[in-house]
């Protein structure tokens, strides 16, 4: 594992037991068993540390829509865009430090505003992603031609954010059924 991933994964825990006022720079490198001068090497601020933090927990890392936009029938592209749905959904995490550390992303994203810009930006990659491939669904006829797919994006935005947020304030969710009502809701 590579120093900057290790002081990420500490920067995680930390920020989830102490929030971001108690966590300090000179602590995670402590910890780490680096100098405060290596650590900022990595990361200029604190306030970049959390902002790496938190994309690091991001649901669309190592998601692609590259299978669907590969279909060329459409029982293959309902297949792969339901793939494409499963990848993003199990990104996300009920664990409790994960919880925390969310709370402490919103607590401090007034004062942090990067904080709510890449929010706003994984938001709209998720709609991008999907927009891009409803598109191609449309092409290929595996989505009616009638669908708004500017709606249908954010419905699907809406329904994997939705999702996380549930899952944080510990709510058990049965994530097979609520895929299959989403595609439905996509497919008919």
């Amino acid at each position: 594992m590579s120093t900057r991933d290790q002081i990420l994964e500490i920067a995680y825990r930390a920020f989830a037991e102490k929030g971001y006022n108690h966590t300090s720079m000179g602590a995670i490198a402590e910890e780490l068993g680096i100098t405060r001068p290596a650590l900022y090497y990595h990361f200029s601020s604190k306030e970049d540390l959390l902002l790496a933090t938190y994309e690091m927990i991001d649901p669309l890392i190592n998601v692609s829509a590259d299978e669907a936009l590969g279909c060329t029938e459409p029982a293959e592209f309902k297949q792969a865009f339901a793939a494409l749905i499963a990848s993003i959904t199990s990104n996300l995490r009920n664990d409790e430090q994960r919880a925390r550390f969310v709370a402490t992303v919103e607590s401090t994203s007034g004062q942090i505003p990067a904080i709510t810009e890449s929010a706003q930006a994984q938001y709209d990659e998720t709609c991008a992603i999907f927009a891009t491939a409803l598109e191609h669904g449309k092409a290929i006829g595996a989505v009616s031609a009638d669908m708004d797919i500017d709606v249908a994006k954010q419905y699907l935005g809406i329904f994997i954010y939705g999702i996380g947020d549930i899952m944080l304030r510990g709510c058990k969710i049965n994530m097979k059924a609520t895929r299959d009502m989403a595609l439905k809701a996509i497919f008919g």
